[in-house]
C-alpha cells in the first residue's frame, strides 16, 4: 500500500551552537577587565581614559549581542522542536486513518483476499508505531510512549489471530472461487439469446466470508468490525496520544461553540 514513515532522529534542544555565545562572553569579560584596568590607571583624563570608556562601551555591545544571539537561537530551537513534534503527530494521525480506511474496505468486501490486505496494513502501521515509539523524542514522555504501545499491541492481536486462523479461510476461498467460476460459466453457456440474470444464491455470501464473520473463530476481527471506536487503539489515541502530541507541537484547540449557524459545515466524525 506504500505507507511509509520517516521519523525525525531527535527533537532539537538548546544545547547546540554554544561556540558563538562563549566567544562573546569571553570578549565581553576581557573588554570589561581591560576597560576597568585602563580607567583606574588613567586618573580620569587623557587618551587612556577615553580608551577605558571605549572598552566598557564595547563590553555593553558584546553583552547585548550575546543576549540577542541567545534569544534568536532559542526561538529557532523552539520552532524546530515544534516542527519535529508536529511531524510525529501527523504520522500518528496518518497511521490511524490508514487503519480506519482499511477496516472500511474490509467491511465493504469481506473475503480472504481483503482480509489479507487488511492484516498487511496492520503489520505496516504496527511497524510505523514501533519506529515512532523508538524515536529519541519519545524518551522524555513515558505516558505518550505507553499510549503508542497500547495502539501497537492492539494491532498485534489482530495479526496473531490472522496468523493462527487464516489458512483455513484461504483454502475455503479457493473452493469458493472455483465453485463460483464453474457456476457462472455454466450459467453463461446455457443462455441462448440474452445474458442471464444472476441467481439469488450466487449473489449471497460465500462460506469463506461467513467464516470471517464468525465471532467465535475470529473474535478480534469481529470486535474491530463492530466496535472499533471503543477499541483500546482508538481510546489510547483519543485520550492520550493525540492530546500529548498536540501539547508538544504547540497546537491549541479552539473551544467549541454552542450551536452552529445555519448552513455551517460540521467537521467529519472520526479522526
Amino acid at each position: 500500500m506504500g505507507f511509509r514513515l520517516r521519523v525525525p532522529g531527535r527533537v532539537p534542544t538548546v544545547e547546540a551552537g554554544p561556540v558563538l555565545l562563549i566567544m562573546l562572553l569571553v570578549l565581553a569579560i576581557a573588554s570589561a577587565i581591560g576597560g576597568i584596568a585602563v580607567l583606574n590607571g588613567s586618573h580620569g583624563e587623557g587618551i587612556a581614559f577615553e580608551v577605558g570608556k571605549w572598552l566598557l562601551q564595547l563590553t555593553t555591545v558584546l553583552v547585548g549581542a550575546g543576549a540577542i544571539a541567545t534569544l534568536l537561537r532559542w526561538t529557532d530551537l523552539v520552532r524546530a522542536r515544534r516542527e519535529a513534534w508536529t511531524g510525529l503527530m501527523h504520522e500518528v494521525i496518518a497511521a490511524g486513518n490508514t487503519i480506519e480506511m482499511a477496516g472500511r474496505t474490509l467491511q465493504a468486501d469481506i473475503s480472504a483476499a481483503s482480509y489479507q490486505r487488511f492484516i498487511e496494513t496492520c503489520r505496516e502501521v504496527r511497524a510505523v508505531l514501533r519506529r515512532i515509539t523508538a524515536a529519541p523524542a519519545l524518551h522524555e514522555d513515558e505516558e505518550l510512549r505507553n499510549g503508542l504501545n497500547v495502539m501497537r499491541r492492539y494491532l498485534t492481536t489482530l495479526v496473531l489471530e490472522c496468523e493462527d486462523r487464516y489458512l483455513a479461510v484461504a483454502r475455503q476461498q479457493q473452493l469458493d472461487d472455483y465453485f463460483l467460476e464453474a457456476q457462472l460459466k455454466k450459467l453463461a453457456t446455457s443462455a441462448a439469446t440474452a445474458p442471464p440474470r444472476l441467481p439469488t444464491e450466487l449473489a449471497a455470501s460465500m462460506p469463506a466470508a461467513e467464516m470471517l464473520r464468525n465471532a467465535v473463530r475470529f473474535k478480534e476481527l469481529t470486535a474491530f468490525r463492530e466496535s472499533f471506536d471503543k477499541s483500546p487503539f482508538r481510546i489510547a489515541y483519543v485520550r492520550t496520544v493525540k492530546p500529548l502530541l498536540e501539547k508538544h507541537a504547540g497546537v491549541h484547540r479552539r473551544p467549541r461553540q454552542r450551536g452552529s449557524p445555519s448552513g455551517a459545515v460540521r467537521p467529519p466524525a472520526g479522526w
